[in-house]
């Protein structure tokens, strides 16, 4: 895929570039243009994402406080567990640290007590990922998958119900596309990320 001046300048500067997306048009496509985060999906346009590839741990993309998709190193074989159980005991445990968070900080209290409902056999994207679906007190909500572009990756696209709604949402989760090796070297090396 060769890119436009202004989707060279775009990578450049902030890892990532868009692109009017002809079969919705209410939304835009954010692709990245970085190998560590081989993804492609729709937002709803009016804006632009935010991808730091500098930050540490986790590489995610924030689209507006609507949704963030988020990939993390779990540091081991994704693919051998139970991905519902995992997905679900990290999530507890992440509520039970930003309860203690909160409480340290004098900040509102973060209620671990948030039910959390988990759905498996279902799938994200064109090309039909295995997932598992969270939703948390009719607030939240995460399609969680794994596998690219390492066995320890650990993928979500985790909603804010207050900001996106239904329809929308599912347009996001079924647009998403991994980005293969084959995009990312045909790009010019100066936009190869360490």
């Amino acid at each position: 895929m060769l890119l436009s001046a202004v989707q060279e300048r775009a990578v450049e500067s902030q890892g990532w570039f868009d692109q009017p997306a002809l079969e919705h048009p209410a939304f835009s496509r954010f692709t990245s243009g970085d190998p560590r985060f081989p993804a492609s999906v729709l937002y709803p346009a009016g804006g632009g994402p935010f991808y730091d590839a500098n930050r540490p741990g986790d590489l995610a993309a924030e689209f507006f406080d609507c949704f963030n998709l988020v990939c993390q190193d779990a540091g081991f074989d994704l693919l051998s567990v139970d991905l519902a159980r995992y997905v679900k005991q990290d999530m507890e445990q992440r509520n039970r640290s930003m309860a203690s968070a909160n409480r340290y900080h004098r900040a509102p209290t973060f209620d671990v007590s948030r039910k959390i409902s988990v759905e498996k056999n279902v799938s994200v994207g064109t090309a039909d990922i295995p997932a598992v679906r969270l939703q948390w007190d009719g607030r939240g909500e995460a399609y969680c998958f794994a596998g690219y572009p390492h066995r320890s990756s650990l993928w979500s696209i985790r909603r804010n119900f207050d900001e996106i709604g239904d329809d929308d949402f599912a347009t996001v989760v079924e647009s998403f596309g991994w980005l293969k090796p084959e995009f990312f070297n045909a790009l010019p090396a100066r936009f190869r990320f360490a």
